[in-house]
């Protein structure tokens, strides 16, 4: 049974207008098109191919991704991996949505009069991760890039991750000594080699975000001190860092700075 665009526009609960619009982009095209009137007709299956197309698109893939999923008529298992993805994909964004809402709530506390609220730090409770490290001495914070790619390759096909991040175990760049720990955080642990995988502890640690292209070590660690003046803990431990990307994507645009904290037991 074939059906006129109107009517396929009606059934499909989508406007006219956007059907045009996935026929233009090749990515759902009319079974046929009257080539006097210009009629465009749907084949009632193609209700089943309109249908995943806003199952995906209300998951949030773009329709470029769309057009290449519909073209290659994904086995269940690629569905599975690419909902795994995307999944992975929205964790990370609402990863660095929650960082950055803790950096300003502790900036409205600041501007308020909360003495004991530093702006742009906040203290929070850090929770443990699965993670694929790989510790090098380097000559440059450049080079971080390099070792997430070295640990990307060496994950197997089942790696679900989680994020990214390093610790910082010395930093002398003054000498183009850098003692730098890459980190890929994983949803699960999986079987790896070449690299360490480990559980990164959990920990309370004094928090600032700001953009990635900043690298204004000392303000943030003289936030991350003000944060904890008027309580019963300091600094210790190497500098941690979670990268996130504001849009959810592969490019960091967000750094949060994690100063991990030991408690004294004792109030200033």
């Amino acid at each position: 049974m074939m059906l006129r665009i109107g009517e396929f526009s009606r059934r499909g609960r989508v406007s006219v207008k956007a059907l045009r619009h996935y026929e233009a982009i090749g990515l759902l095209k009319p079974a046929h098109v009257d080539a006097a009137t210009g009629y465009r007709s749907y084949a009632a299956d193609q209700l089943d191919d309109l249908h995943r197309l806003m199952v995906l698109r209300a998951l949030g893939l773009s329709l470029e991704r769309i057009r290449q999923v519909l073209q290659d008529d994904p086995s269940p298992e690629r569905m599975r991996r690419l909902l795994d993805e995307r999944r992975a994909a929205v964790a990370r964004r609402i990863d660095a949505e929650q960082a950055q809402l803790a950096a300003i709530e502790a900036r409205i506390r600041h501007l308020e009069g909360d003495r004991d609220a530093a702006p742009g730090a906040v203290v929070r409770d850090v929770p443990a991760a699965f993670v694929a490290s790989l510790r090098r001495v380097v000559p440059e914070y450049g080079i971080l890039d390099s070792l997430f790619d070295e640990i990307a390759r060496a994950l197997p096909d089942n790696a679900r991750i989680a994020g990214h991040g390093a610790v910082w175990h010395h930093c002398a760049p003054h000498k183009r000594q850098i003692d730098c720990e890459a980190l890929v955080l994983l949803e699960r642990p999986v079987s790896v080699r070449n690299v360490r995988l480990y559980q990164l502890p959990a920990c309370r640690a004094a928090c600032v975000v700001h953009p990635s292209d900043e690298e204004d070590f000392a303000s943030a660690r003289a936030a991350a001190k003000a944060a904890v003046a008027n309580q019963p803990f300091e600094i210790e431990g190497p500098m941690r860092e979670r990268y996130f990307s504001s849009a959810g994507d592969s490019r960091f645009d967000l750094t949060e700075i994690q100063f991990p904290l030991r408690n004294t037991g004792v109030s200033p």
